[in-house]
């Protein structure tokens, strides 16, 4: 599901039931969900979730990003980095880019990556993250090797955010190296 703003406000549902498929509601309208063409609603809701960025909201999924304009209420495809070997991945925005992250099937790297042309959908690297895993076992004795990784933009850095299986947060920048516990 995802909300984007638009004058009336309208919510984008998902459903993997027996009415399957993608609805655009009209908050306030009281009018039924209107069904759009869509891909199938179930890979969406099971991938790491949306980002609404220049107007659409964006969706990873396998070696593609899923694209619903708001405006025309259209699905589409998008070109994603190709990166062997990642168990996870993300959206993110970087400023004015669109920014993507992927976690080896290891848990133990991180690259990064920018798209500097959206209309062309050009990806370059902006960097990969080795996650200093033999000091964070160090730190944190009760660390059983779990975590969940994401990446974000702040104040021109891009920073990797790792939530340990203790619940403990870590931060760490580009090089890999500790900022904040």
């Amino acid at each position: 599901m995802g909300p984007y703003r638009r004058v009336p406000t309208l919510l984008l549902c998902l459903e993997a039931d027996a009415q399957s498929g993608s609805y655009v509601f009209t908050l306030g309208s009281g009018q039924p969900p209107r069904h759009i063409r869509g891909p199938d609603a179930e890979e969406l809701m099971n991938s790491t979730g949306s980002l609404l960025f220049h107007g659409s909201l964006h969706w990873h999924i396998d070696n593609l990003i899923m694209v619903f304009d708001t405006t025309t209420e259209l699905f589409w495809q998008m070109r994603s980095p190709i990166v062997p070997g990642h168990g996870n991945a993300g959206l993110f925005e970087m400023g004015d880019l669109l920014g993507m992250y992927t976690l080896n099937e290891e848990g133990s790297i991180v690259d990064v990556w920018v798209m500097q042309g959206y209309e062309g959908q050009v990806w370059a690297s902006k960097g990969r993250v080795e996650l200093p895993i033999a000091e964070i076992r160090r730190e944190f004795e009760n660390f059983c090797g779990f975590w969940y990784v994401e990446a974000a933009y702040w104040d021109g850095d891009v920073l990797v955010l790792a939530k340990l299986d203790n619940d403990c947060l870590l931060q760490l920048d580009i090089d890999g190296k500790l900022v904040a516990i």
